[in-house]
């Protein structure tokens, strides 16, 4: 888009040529013009570069910042999943611990009927050893008296 300034400028010398005095400055108003147009086309040139420059900066932050969110919702995926697993162990060691302590729970019923019922077959055995021995150091009842 830069303009052809040798070509304007031939051009401007030949109309120059025409002139006289009037044409001195006139040339010199379009050649400064000329410039100003050249140098703002220059301007806008490097801009649009500058610009495309951004963009496709823009761009590659763009695509990798996607490509870490793809990474990190993957991580996330995973993690879900195993927080799912984990939740699902944690229910069974839940219950497994209940059972323990209703086992726990029945043996101690057990453990305390059974010592209840040696306790009482420990006391009947007593009593009755007991009672058998006062009825045979007492011995026979005596007989009824005569009157």
């Amino acid at each position: 888009m830069a303009v052809d300034l040798p070509r304007h400028h031939h051009r401007l010398g030949r109309e120059g040529k025409r002139e006289a005095d009037d044409g001195d400055s006139s040339r010199s108003a379009e050649q400064e013009s000329l410039l100003k147009v050249s140098r703002k086309l220059e301007d806008g040139n490097q801009k649009l570069e500058d610009a495309k420059r951004t963009v496709l900066e823009t761009e590659d932050v763009a695509l990798s910042v996607m490509g870490d969110l793809r990474g990190q919702r993957e991580v996330m995926s995973r993690t879900r999943d195993h927080f799912n697993d984990l939740d699902e162990q944690l229910t069974m060691a839940r219950r497994a611990i209940q059972n323990m302590g209703r086992r726990v729970m029945l043996n101690k019923a057990v453990l305390v009927a059974v010592c209840l019922i040696l306790l009482v077959a420990i006391f009947y055995t007593v009593h009755k050893k007991v009672m058998d021995r006062a009825g045979t150091v007492a011995g026979p009842p005596p007989p009824p008296s005569a009157p």
